[in-house]
């Protein structure tokens, strides 16, 4: 079985939500994980707890050639974010390149269009932004 996923995560702080609900291209794509009550964990030893305010999710964000057609729901196309030139100032250029060592795909690694979008967010909403991409394959 193949299971994919791709998202921007972040803290659900009031100005997050703010941001991310007022931009119309995200607010979609969003939720908020308030509690883990209830969550059955697989091993003790992992149990965590969450921000106060919970997380924000947004999902599932990927460029559409690489894996978006493997998702059974419509995706977010990172290439279709609007994204800010100045925000490329705050971007580790090296980063990129170590990406592009470590992924069999380029096409798996964010542009920096992208990258520029996410910094833009983290800027805007006076936070840090993760952005999660994992794929398996079983069989």
């Amino acid at each position: 079985m193949t299971w994919y996923a791709d998202e921007i995560i972040l803290g659900a702080t009031p100005k997050a939500v703010e941001v991310i609900k007022a931009t119309s291209q995200l607010a979609p794509f969003s939720y908020v994980i308030r509690s883990l009550a209830g969550h059955e964990w697989h091993r003790p030893e992992i149990k965590h707890t969450l921000p106060p305010e919970g997380l924000m999710v947004i999902r599932p964000v990927c460029g559409e050639p690489s894996h978006g057609r493997w998702y059974q729901t419509r995706v977010l196309n990172w290439a279709a974010l609007p994204w800010d030139s100045s925000a490329v100032t705050l971007l580790d250029q090296h980063i990129a390149q170590q990406l592009l060592s470590y992924l069999d795909e380029e096409e798996a690694v964010p542009p920096q269009s992208f990258r520029s979008t996410l910094a833009s967010l983290a800027f805007s909403t006076d936070q840090p932004v993760l952005y999660y991409s994992c794929g398996t394959w079983g069989g």
